[in-house]
Parts: structure tokens; C-alpha cells; sequence
């Protein structure tokens, strides 16, 4: 049996701080999903930062929700095209709840960008 794969990039700029910074909204409606797979790229130099990947709630000012999705190992370097894969280590999601990143550490360069991919379903 095939599962439909679903792909989604988001590019959340440069940004400062822990966050969390949301990324992509997952609709109530559509139910929960299973993250796949991860990673952060960069379109050039920046500093080297700690992440996460995390669920955050919809209401008021964004707070983790689901907790953390997936981590990326050490540090990650941002460099032109440079891709770090993030670990996976809880990966439903409740449909209503944005996935996003939240630094450990450092600042992410302009064009940083979140790819990750999901199926529907627990």
C-alpha cells in the first residue's frame, strides 16, 4: 500500500532569538500527521545555530505545543546550499498546531529555509 507524501518549504528569513518561529499551519480539518523528515538550508554564510524542530499551538503567542518534533544534530553551519537533516524522534502532529523551528542558538542568515515532508494520519 503507497502513502501519499506530502512535501512543504518555508522560508523564515533571518531571525533572531529562540522562538519558536512558525513555519507551515497544519489545518484542524485535515487531521493529524506524521513528520517523515527534516532539514534547514542555507542560501549563504551565516552563524552557526542550535534547532529543533517543534509543534506550536495556534492560540495567543506561539508556544510549543506538541513539544519537539525532531532535533538537529550539533550545530548547524549555514552555508550557500548547505543542508542539515534533522532526527526525528516524535513525529505525529495534531492537525490545528503550526510546524516550526526554535533556535537553541546563534541566528539564521536571510533565506534560511525549512523542508520537511509528512503523511497523513498518526
Amino acid at each position: 500500500m503507497a502513502m501519499e507524501v506530502h512535501l512543504v518549504t518555508c522560508d523564515f528569513g533571518s531571525v533572531n532569538g529562540t522562538g519558536p518561529f512558525p513555519a507551515a499551519y497544519l489545518p484542524a480539518e485535515g487531521g493529524a500527521v506524521s513528520i517523515i523528515d527534516a532539514y534547514l538550508i542555507g542560501s549563504g554564510a551565516g552563524t552557526s545555530i542550535g534547532a529543533k524542530l517543534v509543534s506550536i499551538t495556534d492560540a495567543g503567542t506561539p508556544a510549543t505545543a506538541n513539544g519537539t518534533v525532531g532535533s538537529f544534530a550539533g550545530t548547524v553551519v549555514y552555508a550557500a546550499n548547505a543542508r542539515a537533516a534533522c532526527t526525528v524522534s516524535a513525529p505525529a502532529v495534531s492537525g490545528g498546531n503550526w510546524i516550526g523551528v526554535e533556535q537553541t542558538s546563534g541566528t539564521t542568515p536571510i533565506s534560511a529555509r525549512l523542508v520537511f515532508s509528512y503523511v497523513m494520519g498518526k
